[in-house]
């Protein structure tokens, strides 16, 4: 069947007598044709393609070490300043107005 499929739930009566309801369904896809299974097969197919490429490759292999490096140096640069600020090293004259190693005036 290529065409959407038409499901129709007709009405039933209650036990009171009153009508209980209806639904109509307009399945447009099963299966492989849903939109969710052709999204999923979108992505695999993009992340095999990413295997077939060297400098992918390179590059996963660089920020892998390169990010975790930057974000240490940072943490440590400012646990440097931060115990050199709090220890008196630094002049006062360095910071910013109304800042200083008591958190304020």
């Amino acid at each position: 069947h290529n065409g959407p499929l038409r499901l129709e739930y007709r009405y039933r009566l209650s036990e009171s007598g009153q009508r209980a309801g209806a639904a109509f369904v307009t399945v447009t896809g099963v299966g492989a044709s849903t939109a969710l299974s052709q999204i999923v097969q979108l992505v695999q197919e993009a992340q095999n393609r990413n295997r077939e490429v060297p400098i992918q490759n390179l590059a996963d292999k660089v920020s892998g070490i390169f990010v975790p490096t930057v974000v240490a140096l940072s943490t440590i640069t400012f646990m440097v300043w931060y115990a050199l600020i709090q220890g008196g090293v630094v002049p006062l004259s360095f910071l910013p107005p109304d800042e200083g190693p008591s958190g304020g005036k």
